[in-house]
């Protein structure tokens, strides 16, 4: 389904539905923690929605210094900080915090997740021997797709229609490739801000994330 997030202003094709009820979440916006911490402020910020935030005009994240037009942020209501969902998504924002924490504070998470990836071969590669699958089985393709370590110029991922780039999975028989981290994202997932279960869709058609937009 392509769509267009409001937040970067791209078009996409890669998102999580409940169709029974319009609801659509981008794939990155559907990974975002219900909670996390940054260098810049002293306490955990929580995915908040735009509406609970009490600020007399658009809230601005603390982060980038920019407006937040999202439907939903991170936000410490002690401190009336305010972050969007990818300023604070960062890597060179946020600081550790133990994920067995998260989990016990944040179950739904971590329900209702289904890959229906099966590896049909793993191979040891480099000095560790570390094994990767380098043929799998996967929902979205009739056909077994094979890990490629060669460049390919002017090819697209066929999920998430990106420029391909290694590790990816193609098949043999026909003009498809997938990117490693695309062929991850779980078929079904539970999100909390939602009450059914999210299928991931690739058809096309018109969404906007919920999320982001």
């Amino acid at each position: 389904m392509k769509f267009t997030c409001d937040f970067y202003g791209k078009k996409g094709n890669l998102l999580y539905c409940c169709v029974q009820y319009n609801f659509a979440i981008h794939s990155r916006c559907a990974a975002c923690p219900r909670r996390l911490k940054v260098y810049h402020h002293n306490h955990p910020l929580h995915l908040t929605p735009s509406l609970e935030v009490h600020q007399s005009d658009s809230p601005i994240c603390l982060l980038c210094v920019r407006k937040v037009d999202t439907l939903y942020l991170y936000y410490c209501s002690s401190c009336n900080f305010v972050a969007h969902l990818y300023c604070a998504m960062l890597y060179w924002n946020q600081v550790y915090i133990n994920l067995e924490e998260l989990k016990e504070d944040d179950p739904e998470l971590h329900q209702s997740i289904d890959t229906e990836i099966c590896e049909v071969k793993k191979t040891a590669l480099g000095e560790d021997e570390t094994k990767i699958a380098t043929e799998i089985k996967h929902f979205s393709h009739k056909h077994n797709l094979k890990l490629i370590v060669k460049i390919l110029n002017n090819t697209k991922c066929n999920r998430c229609v990106q420029s391909i780039l290694f590790p990816f999975y193609s098949c043999t028989q026909c003009s498809f490739f997938l990117h490693k981290s695309c062929s991850k994202l779980p078929k079904i997932k539970q999100h909390p801000f939602h009450y059914h279960p999210l299928a991931l869709n690739y058809q096309q058609a018109s969404f906007f994330c919920d999320a982001c937009a």
